[in-house]
């Protein structure tokens, strides 16, 4: 190449120092390019730092050079951005803790962090934590239209004197989804009931979707655990959600979940657990809600206060919808009516495959359910509830059917332990067993006003006072093959049989694959084979076939919720 003078090597040099850094830049662009997607495009920015600090103090900061990144930061980057983009940040294991006081600030640059663009705030598989240290909410979702994805996350540490949402606040008319995460001891310290809701959730937004989250230990005026107010095009869906030990302090107030306004709420495989307000514990619907319950449970949940405002220890339910596969049970009302649920005015829910168990007014009416809406029950038990009146089921002025139930071993301190029933009520009883209800010497089914309808039902086990007691004009319409212990009822239709035993079993599991709780026909009762030809109910309780019980080659149904199986026993569901 021949001898080259000073002065070229050293533009050589630069040359290739030149292009040693373009080479550089360029990789850090690559590694840095967005992700292009339909709707704009997805900028990722690794947040590598849990220091709490803003963009005044880690300028560099921004969506393609994440060195020195906090989450504040980042943020603070993303909504001064593009709204047409979405800005996905990684997170490291580990607590980030807020440091930065200054509440009502709305640009993240103190107290919370305000999301005012399309971000997604992914936690690491290590654990990621985001304590607000008490210095105020956790998350604001304000943006107008925007949307917020959290997964893998811990919301903790938010504290509020006033306003909702200590742990997430979403205003935005944008999408909220939160996957995977916790939302944990957040509390509310205000007392004015209109505004200071919702201790660890509190949305008003447009939809909202909650995936396998828990949501414990959250406290406010009312809602400790999640309040939702709608608007009509509200959806909000829950699935695999936990929404336990929360608290509610207001007179009014429910402690686990609450809402208000209009919206559709499917809830799939949701457990409502050991929540505490004062006028409900689990949950409140609102009249203008339409809800579905699929799978999960509302169990030990407590109603504190002695207001004279209709709540249940476990859910208060207006509005209409379904329940389903669910139970319902060890809910208290320490003060008022209703352990259970209870099914206000106006209301109109599809109740199946539910069990109602061990719920507890304990100076008050309605053990286990209370309605004073339209109801229909099938394959519902109640069992084990316990109240003054109408320790099963409690009705008033109620729209109420039951198909293939279980009402047994509920407990009265006066009358109706197994029902009560009074006011401009129509109610039909079919299929449907009452069983060893305990009562101080009324009567198992209670009822006064109006009639009551049976049909192909069994009446069994008073021990003290009677099956029936009508009251003031109440009389029993029957319409056909039903059995009663004694001759209280006055049941005098084709196929009733008065003061017959039924040969019953004690209340029982269906078998173990089901949570199930039938009380079993006995061989050679009287049930057996005898309810209405052609009857037009094709299972049971359990979701058995009906089927020639006897094994004398006709196939008749048997009464009650019950069918006999002849020379075995088969607990399992066919469907």
């Amino acid at each position: 190449m021949g001898n080259r003078s000073p002065s070229q090597l050293r533009h050589r040099r630069i040359f290739l120092i030149s292009v040693q850094t373009s080479v550089i830049v360029l990789l850090c662009l690559l590694l840095a390019s967005p992700v292009y997607s339909a709707t704009g495009t997805t900028y990722t920015a690794e947040v590598d730092t849990l220091v709490d600090s803003n963009a005044h103090e880690y300028q560099q900061c921004t969506l393609f050079n994440d060195e020195d990144c906090s989450l504040r930061g980042a943020i603070i980057a993303a909504n001064a951005a593009s709204k047409a983009n979405t800005y996905h940040l990684d997170l490291p294991a580990g607590k980030i803790v807020f440091n930065i006081p200054g509440q009502d600030e709305e640009d993240a640059y103190t107290g919370d962090l305000d999301i005012k663009n399309n971000i997604e705030i992914h936690g690491n598989a290590g654990g990621t934590i985001i304590d607000a240290n008490g210095l105020d909410r956790v998350i604001d979702h304000v943006g107008s239209g925007v949307t917020l994805k959290i997964d893998h996350v811990t919301i903790t540490g938010g504290a509020l004197s006033s306003g909702g949402g200590a742990g997430i606040r979403s205003t935005s008319t944008g999408d909220l989804t939160i996957l995977s995460s916790t939302i944990i001891e957040n509390d509310i310290t205000g007392t004015t009931f209109a505004t200071d809701k919702g201790g660890g959730l509190y949305d008003t937004g447009g939809t909202l979707q909650l995936d396998a989250t828990w949501i414990s230990s959250n406290t406010a005026c009312d809602a400790g655990g999640v309040y939702l107010l709608g608007s009509t095009a509200a959806n909000f869906s829950m699935d695999s959600v936990t929404i336990f030990d929360n608290e509610a302090l207001c007179e009014g107030s429910t402690g686990g979940l609450s809402t208000s306004g209009s919206m559709t709420l499917e809830m799939v495989d949701t457990s409502i657990g050991t929540n505490t307000g004062l006028v409900t514990g689990g949950m409140y619907i609102s009249s203008s809600v339409t809800s579905s319950m699929d799978g999960g449970s509302v169990t030990n949940n407590t109603a504190t206060g002695d207001e004279s405002i209709s709540g249940a220890g476990g859910m208060m339910l207006y509005g209409s919808g379904t329940i389903r596969n669910i139970l319902i049970s060890s809910n208290r009302n320490i003060a008022r009516p209703v352990g259970g649920v209870n099914f206000g005015s106006p209301s109109n829910y599809l109740v199946e495959d539910v069990n109602i168990l061990a719920n507890e007014a304990l100076t008050s009416n309605a053990g286990g359910a209370y309605v004073f809406g339209t109801v229909t029950f099938k394959r519902v038990t109640f069992a084990g509830n316990l109240s003054n009146n109408g320790a099963g089921v409690f009705l008033f002025n109620a729209v109420a059917n039951f198909e293939n139930c279980t009402i047994a071993n509920n407990t009265a301190y006066q009358d109706g332990g197994a029902l009560f029933a009074f006011g401009d009520h129509v109610i039909t009883l079919s299929h449907t067993t009452i069983h060893a209800n305990n009562h101080a010497g009324g009567a198992a089914v209670y009822v006064a006003d109006a009639p009551i309808t049976f049909k192909n039902s069994i009446f069994s086990d008073v021990s003290v006072g009677f099956t029936c007691g009508l009251h003031s004009g109440a009389t029993v319409i029957s319409e056909g093959y039903n059995i009663a212990t004694d001759e209280s009822c006055g049941i005098h239709a084709v196929g009733d049989l008065s003061s017959t035993d039924p040969l019953l079993s004690n209340l029982n599991f269906a078998g173990p694959a089901t949570m199930v709780r039938v009380v079993p026909l006995l061989a050679g009762s009287p049930a057996i084979d005898s309810a209405q030809p052609d009857d037009p109910l094709l299972y049971d309780q359990r979701g058995m076939p009906r089927i020639d019980g006897d094994g004398d080659g006709y196939v008749d149904s048997d009464r009650g919720s019950f069918e006999y199986y002849y020379l075995f026993y088969l607990p399992l569901i066919s469907k």
